[in-house]
Parts: C-alpha cells; structure tokens; sequence
C-alpha cells in the first residue's frame, strides 16, 4: 500500500507540475514542444502559473508567440486555439475560487468545451449591450422583501473579480441549505466559492458599495453604517438580514398591510385619493402580506378593492362594484377588476359636465366591448362619440339628438307614427341613434301642444322618460348577465330576462338618468 500511495503522490505532483500544463496544453491544440514551451515561458511552469495570465490577455500573448522563429515557438495559433487556451486559465480560476486543486487530469475535453462556451456567451451579451439590471424597488422597512429580491437580482448580474461566478456569493446564507443538491449548479457554486483571499476581498467591497448607494438615505443605513469603514459587504447584508427579517419586524409589516387594507378609503376622484391610488395603495398592502407569507386568493383581494369603497361614493361607482362582483372576469381577478373600474370611472369622470350618455349605458358599453366597448366607441370631443368615432364637439351619435332628423325610419325601428308605443328593445334601438329627442318633439307636433299646454307637454315628457329608462335598465340587466352577443345594441335582451332582479337596475337607471337631467355626475 505504501507503493501505491508513493505512485499516487507522483501521480497528483505531476499533475499540478509542468507536466499537467503541458497535457492541458496538447489538449487545446497545441501539440509541439515548441508551441508548450512558448506558454511555459509566458508563466505556465505549473498549474498554479496558469492564474498568473487573465483570459481576456490571451489572444495578445497568443498573437505574440505567433510572431517568434520556430524553434522558439513560433506557430500559427489560431482563434479556436487561442479560445481552448482562454477555457484552460478560466477553469483554473474558477477552481482556485473554490479552494479546490488544479489537477489537471480533471480538464477534460468536455470541461473544455463548456467553459469555451460560457465565455463565448459572456462575450455575446457585452457585444449585444445587455448590462446588468438595477434595483427598481426604493428601500422602505414595508417593502423589505420586495426589495431584497430586487438586490439580489440586480447583484446577480454582476460577476466577481475573478469573473467565475455571480456577486451573488458574496450575500449566500450563513449556513448550506440541506436542500443544496436540489438547486442549480449554479446556485451550488455559490456554496463553494471562498470567502477568503484578495478576490473575495474585492468583490465584498463591490458589494458594500452598491449597498452604501440603496441605503443612505434610508431608514437601513442606521443598520449597516458600522461596516462604512472595512467596506464589508457580507456582514452588512447579513446584519440587515437578521433585522428586517426578524419576527418583530415581519409582524410590523404584517400590521402595517393590515391597517392600511382597512383604513384606505376611495370617495370620488374629486374628494380624497384617486382610484389609480387607492387601488395601488390596496394591491402594495396585498403583496407586503404575501411577502411575509399571508396569501389571499383572488375573490378576498377584490373583496377588499370593493371594500374600501366609501358608501358616499358616486351612485355609478357602487353599481360598479355589483358589476365586478357579479362579473365572472372580474370578481376573483383584482388586476381586471381594478383595470376596468379605473378604466370606467376615468370615463365618467371626462364626461362630468358634457352631454355624454349615462353610467348605465356606459356600463352596459363596457360589458360588451371592454375598453371603448359599444357600437363606436368615445368621440374625441364632448358627448359620446358614435359610429365613426366622431371628432368635433359633441360629434357622433350620442344623446345629442339631431332635433332636424327626418328620417321614418331609425336603426329598423319604424317611427312613422310618433305617438305609438314602443318596446323597450325599440327605445333602446332609439337611444344608440341618438333620436329620443326628436321623437319627443314629433310626438308634441302630432298631439297638438307645440309647447303651448304646459301640462300636456310635462305629461308628454315624463312618458318619455320614464320610457326612457325602462330602455336603460334593460340594458344594465343585460350587462350583468354578461351576454356579450345578446347586448349587440342597448337593452337589446333585456325584456326576455325579467327573472334578473329589478332592484340594482332601477337604482342605476335612475341616477344615470338624474345625472343626465340635472348634470351632476358626482
């Protein structure tokens, strides 16, 4: 045994010796003793020699030796070679970072091959510009996980010194995860890269000062000033580490998510925060309790979005709400719930004051279409724009009636004789044509009243509204049975679905038809 022993102890010397550099060299193509030699003279006298040269230097020292007469060394070494060569000494490194010994009976041709492409790649995304990415999340005690994860990534796009491996090491657990062979290699090889030496030394201050720039100004450079002057890196991570993601302060959190999902309160885009606020001050809540481990499912967080509107809030906003909780797209998603609620109240809101139709043919709209849903979409001036998508003030056909329509014939609805009755799905016909109007002014005309019989005329008109929004509510039943075909024009169906409750229709209807009245649009 101790024969064996002394052959397996010449056996590793020669490795790490100027023979192993030689076999690691044959292996990259240079086959000569000549060419060898020419390397060896360079600093490869043994495989420690290899770290002595970068990668990025050998194609100079490679162009160089090309040059020499022969019986120094000189050789035609081309770019593969050149590139096994720069594999060879990145192998090394990589090793050295590890603590482990260069035995060079371990680079094999595929060891070879996988390094000359990881270099490769390397190369490939510095020439196409893609740069490391940065922290986009500001540091606030809530928003610790959010940003920790953010650091990470951002430090994750960095390489050390020695360019083997992600800065990410410089910040791995104190202790091995159990779970260790279940990661990536790449993640393994955060676990066995020292935290020793003149490499780990520079890339912890590397470390230390991306850290310095997050922090400063922050809450948690009370917590890592101490290291300002050693430029430790890794103590400071792991000092704010056992501060932020202790049980005080993820209870903190917790309690901080908690009050803000209770107290935060939306009114109207006049009074109080902006939807586009409160909705983020509710999803931002949501995601500091998922954080820390409390996960609510879809149909809770929309609970709360619906929740924390205030009773005071406009009359079409709580209709809102029934329609998302009612809605099978929105009443267990909030990203759709909160989109499509922004989306209809900044429509309400651009239409307080003009001459646009009410919130319930607008919701009616929606259900149809999704965003600028209906038969044509939002004019770009005052009113709803109608089909063509009208330009000017007022333009299209929304209830701007054209009180000069002369037509007998409105959208398939015969309107020769003024004074019949007319179904609901008529008016609501009527309604999308923009023709009520005048259909109230030909029915006075054929009555007889020309607005001169007060009475006649305030009978004539309260018909036509109350006919009015009999259409409405039609419509606004049909947008919550979500029937997208069957809606096709406003109240369209709504009169063979009477089994749908009244109740949320009518109240609907009624203040979309008071706000048009009075032009109040809360």
């Amino acid at each position: 045994m101790a024969a064996q022993a002394a052959a397996d102890a010449q056996a590793l010397a020669d490795a790490l010796g100027e023979e192993g550099v030689r076999d690691c060299l044959e292996l990259c193509g240079l086959t000569t003793d000549a060419q060898k030699q020419g390397w060896i003279d360079e600093g490869m006298s043994d495989m420690e020699g290899i770290l002595t040269i970068r990668p990025s230097e050998v194609s100079q020292i490679g162009e160089e030796l090309q040059k020499l007469p022969l019986n120094r060394g000189g050789s035609r070494q081309g770019k593969g070679t050149r590139r096994k060569v720069q594999a060879l000494v990145r192998w090394c490194m990589e090793r050295k970072a590890r603590g482990q010994n260069l035995d060079s009976r371990l680079f094999t041709r595929d060891v070879m091959l996988e390094m000359a492409e990881k270099i490769r790649i390397e190369e490939d995304e510095k020439d196409a510009g893609i740069e490391a990415v940065e922290n986009t999340v500001k540091f606030k005690p809530q928003k610790w996980v959010q940003w920790k994860l953010g650091f990470k990534t951002a430090i994750g796009q960095l390489r050390g010194i020695n360019n083997s491996v992600p800065l990410t090491y410089i910040i791995r657990k104190r202790e091995v995860p159990r779970d260790i062979f279940q990661f990536s290699r790449e993640e393994q090889e955060l676990y066995v890269v020292q935290l020793t030496g003149p490499a780990f030394k520079s890339d912890n201050r590397t470390v230390w000062n991306r850290l310095k720039m997050e922090l400063i100004d922050t809450d948690g450079w009370a917590w890592i000033q101490q290291f300002e002057k050693t430029s430790d890196g890794r103590a400071a991570w792991l000092k704010l580490c056992d501060h932020y993601d202790g049980p005080g302060e993820t209870e903190r959190r917790i309690a901080e998510a908690n009050k803000t999902l209770a107290n935060a309160t939306y009114k109207s885009e006049k009074y109080g925060m902006k939807f586009e606020t409160y909705s983020t001050k509710i999803m931002d809540a949501l995601t500091v309790l998922q954080d820390n481990g409390i996960v609510k499912n879809g149909t809770e967080q929309v609970a709360y979005l619906l929740d924390g509107i205030s009773p005071n809030a406009p009359q079409y906003v709580q209709h809102l709400k029934t329609f998302i909780r009612m809605n099978q797209e929105t009443k267990s998603d909030f990203t759709e719930a909160a989109n499509r609620m922004a989306e209809m109240i900044s429509q309400e809101s651009n239409n307080v004051g003009g001459h646009g139709q009410g919130g319930g043919r607008r919701i009616s709209a929606f259900d149809r279409g999704g965003r600028s849903g209906g038969r044509g979409g939002r004019g770009r001036g005052r009113g709803r724009g109608g089909r063509g998508r009208g330009r000017g003030r007022g333009q299209g056909r929304g209830n701007n009636d054209n009180t000069n329509d002369t037509r007998m014939n409105v959208g398939g609805v015969d309107v020769r004789d003024p004074t019949r009755e007319f179904s609901r799905e008529e008016y609501g016909t009527l309604i999308e044509e923009g023709y009520v109007g005048t259909l109230k002014r030909r029915r006075q005309e054929a009555r007889g009243n020309g607005g001169g019989d007060d009475a006649s005329t305030a009978i004539s008109s309260l018909r036509t509204e109350n006919e009015t929004l009999t259409a409405r509510i039609a419509a606004l039943e049909g947008a919550y049975r979500g029937h997208s075909e069957s809606n096709s024009q406003a109240g369209g169906s709504g009169g063979s679905n009477s089994n749908q409750p009244q109740s949320n229709g009518t109240a609907f209807g009624a203040g979309a038809y008071k706000r048009r009245k009075t032009g109040d649009n809360g």
